[in-house]
């Protein structure tokens, strides 16, 4: 029994790390993005609270081992804040391939 539940825990733990995973790029700057390379990856607590759009209204980038947020576009109060999982240049691909590439895709 207690294999079990450790085993339960440790597949949720791995879960957690999945999902909340952030590829580190190459990218200092947000005019970068199009012209970075995938690095690493890590966990970002508060940047792990966004969620995924096609259309964001923010962006991330990195300095160093730290990650900024920028917004893309004014956001009234009460708006959610956006991110794209992927790679600035997957968001010109068609939807299927995109959706290919997200977790559980």
């Amino acid at each position: 029994q207690n294999a079990n539940l450790l085993s339960s825990e440790l597949v949720r733990l791995l879960s957690i790390i999945q999902n909340n995973t952030i590829t580190i790029s190459t990218a200092a700057a947000p005019s970068e993005c199009y012209e970075s390379h995938e690095v690493a990856a890590g966990i970002y607590l508060h940047a792990s609270f966004f969620n995924h759009a096609c259309e964001p209204n923010c962006m991330w980038f990195f300095e160093g081992p730290r990650v900024r947020v920028l917004s893309l576009e004014r956001i009234l109060p009460g708006e959610e804040c956006s991110v794209s999982y992927l790679n600035a240049m997957h968001l010109y691909q068609p939807y299927s391939s995109r959706r290919a590439l997200l977790p559980g895709g």
